[in-house]
Formats: structure tokens, sequence, C-alpha cells
């Protein structure tokens, strides 16, 4: 995949979690990062498979 989609996807996934960023805090400090991790990964992983 290249660089442009990588930054595509954390753009992305970034946009989408930020607007939840005070909800993921109340749960636990610091899950927004974790949260961004894992829904990046995911979508690689839709978008890899959509692609081969």
């Amino acid at each position: 995949m290249p660089a442009s989609e990588h930054s595509a996807i954390d753009h992305a996934v970034s946009s989408a979690l930020l607007l939840r960023v005070d909800e993921l805090n109340q749960v636990r400090e610091g899950l927004l990062t974790q949260s961004k991790s894992a829904c990046a990964i995911a979508a690689r992983a839709v978008h890899k498979r959509k692609t081969d």
C-alpha cells in the first residue's frame, strides 16, 4: 500500500475518532490513541482485502 493511502486512512480514522474524544477519555485516559491504532489496522486490512 502506498504511503499516500496509509496517510489517507490515518487521517480518516483520526478525524472520525476526534469527534468522540470526550467519550473515549471518559472510559479510559489514552483510549483515543489505542483506538486510532486499532481502527487504522482494521481499515488497512479491509482496504487490502478489497483491492486484492
